[in-house]
């Protein structure tokens, strides 16, 4: 969800007043897989403080 979000979602304003241009369902777009870049993961242990 996040990376569909960095890579899609944009909200455009009305200039004249300021109120959201593309605000419906019908402009989101829904990043699937392949919209997607290959990612590294990477994970490490640290030693926990209690």
């Amino acid at each position: 969800m996040g990376i569909g979000m960095s890579l899609f979602e944009e909200t455009s304003y009305d200039p004249r007043n300021g109120a959201p241009i593309n605000s419906n369902l019908a402009d989101y777009i829904v990043a699937a897989n392949a919209d997607v870049p290959s990612l590294d993961v990477h994970s490490w242990n640290s030693p926990t403080r209690t």
